[in-house]
């Protein structure tokens, strides 16, 4: 829990950034002398730059037009340097200008911007798409696109706090309800008045292997027509997107879903991941037992996805993870949030490696423990160098032993083992090997003595406690 603790004072500060009152700056000019357009909003106070906004769009819409590309150009440079910005509440004063004057053009780094990790910048995006698009739902090319969005948005798997934005936005684009009635409804409502909306324009829609998983998905579990039920499946296994493992999974334990569906979501879950859906013997299959043996193996199956795609899927996942628990704290939910890590930390090589667009609260899991993986698999090179002297190694193991000592160093040094147990099988050398037994006994929080004067005994050794690591399942060790 000490973890998602972290992450929970780490998410808040994002969060309350926006609500912090700054100290009054001067007017900004940029070095070629050119005034800021956004000068006094950067100038204002957090608590007063609603009303400086409101005269910027009054400024353009009645007094000053020809100001509205200036102003435009700058909001959308601060809103797209966000990841380098310490003002996360200038920048979503920037979003929101930018809706509140119909910028078309900032229309694909907001559509970007709805699956930013930052809750507040993903709730902004979608309210100004909502502005921009106002009451021009149709089948156009740019307006289904918007849609399309901010449904998978609406339909997805995030904490009901961030839901409302999306579809209060597809309300106001599609004249579904006016923004003040769509305002006063609950999630549930949202969602049921937009499947309205789906259904009876469907044939406006684009076919289902182009549409975003989440719709296909939410059709799959919803509608009553078998026909209609398989056709979404089969698309989500045809587009093979990883995303909708989670919700399947949560809906395998619905009583909501009924067995016959269950079962096709099942094999579903066996074509996207190459892992059946089999849950352990006497655990009956549709319940939150089987279902977290199965996550528990696909966590651990993922780690060996070592490519993009696999890296990418566990990121939002772990940021999803977050969210939830932040929504719900539980001790499940710190867990998965754990085992996400752990497994993301398998999947990406070195701190510069994380997703530019990740939370601060998800670089801040991954920097130090992937400094590490990086320094112990420098140092396991030396290890496995045959030219190496006893005390060059002997080094590297001390670095070796000081990472995997550090909060993090058991779930990187985890990813070490199998190469370490290989080393210590053939090390000659007493002194080394003793250094390795601690190692591993520090990664797996099983006692390994590598100090007996004979290589057979420390042999014998090894495989012992190999004998006990495999008993206890929490890592896979094998011998050379």
């Amino acid at each position: 829990m000490g973890l998602c603790r972290k992450a929970l004072g780490a998410l808040c500060v994002i969060l309350c950034a926006s609500w912090t009152v700054a100290v009054g700056q001067e007017a900004a000019t940029s070095g070629s002398g050119v005034s800021d357009p956004l000068s006094a909003l950067r100038a204002t106070s957090h608590f007063e730059r609603g009303k400086v906004r409101a005269r910027l769009v009054r400024q353009v819409q009645q007094d000053q037009p020809e100001t509205a590309d200036q102003i435009v150009q700058a909001a959308l440079a601060e809103f797209q340097g966000r990841h380098e910005s310490d003002d996360v509440n200038l920048v979503g004063h920037c979003i929101l200008l930018l809706g509140e004057l119909k910028a078309e053009q900032a229309t694909d780094p907001l559509l970007e911007a709805l699956e930013d990790a930052d809750l507040q910048i993903s709730y902004q995006a979608a309210t100004a798409l909502g502005v921009i698009w106002e009451g021009r739902g149709g089948s156009g090319a740019e307006v289904q696109k918007v849609n399309l969005a901010l449904a998978a948005k609406l339909y997805g798997e995030v904490p009901n706090l961030l839901v409302p934005a999306p579809g209060i936005a597809l309300c106001r684009i599609n004249n579904i309800l006016p923004a003040d009635q769509a305002g006063g409804l609950s999630v549930d409502q949202l969602r049921a008045r937009v499947d309205q909306w789906v259904a009876a324009n469907g044939s406006s829609l684009p076919p289902l292997l182009e549409q975003p998983w989440q719709m296909v998905l939410r059709l799959g579990l919803t509608t009553q027509d078998t026909a209609e039920r398989d056709r979404a499946i089969a698309a989500l296994r045809d587009k093979g997107d990883l995303e909708p493992i989670e919700p399947i999974l949560g809906a395998l334990v619905s009583s909501d879903t009924p067995d016959s569906l269950r079962t096709e979501l099942a094999a579903l879950l066996g074509a996207l991941t190459g892992l059946p859906y089999a849950p352990p013997e006497g655990t009956p299959p549709w319940t939150q037992a089987a279902v977290s043996a199965w996550r528990a193996g696909w966590y651990k199956e993922v780690r060996q996805r070592a490519d993009q795609k696999h890296a990418d899927y566990v990121w939002h996942e772990l940021e999803g993870a977050l969210r939830s628990y932040l929504a719900n704290p539980s001790d499940a939910a710190a867990a998965r949030v754990a085992d996400l890590r752990a497994a993301l930390l398998y999947l990406l090589p070195d701190p510069d490696a994380v997703p530019v667009a990740a939370s601060a609260t998800v670089k801040e899991f991954l920097t130090e423990p992937l400094t590490s993986k990086g320094l112990i698999a420098d140092n396991l090179t030396t290890l496995q160098n045959a030219q190496a002297g006893d005390l060059e190694r002997k080094m590297a193991l001390d670095v070796i032993r000081g990472e995997v000592k550090l909060p993090h160093g058991p779930v990187v040094g985890a990813q070490f083992v199998n190469p370490l147990v290989a080393i210590a099988y053939n090390e000659a050398n007493t002194t080394l090997a003793t250094l390795i037994g601690e190692i591993l006994s520090e990664i797996t929080r099983i006692p390994l003595q590598l100090n007996a004067s004979t290589l057979d005994s420390r042999r014998a050794a090894l495989r012992k406690w190999i004998e006990k690591a495999r008993e206890k399942k929490s890592i896979d060790v094998r011998l050379p």
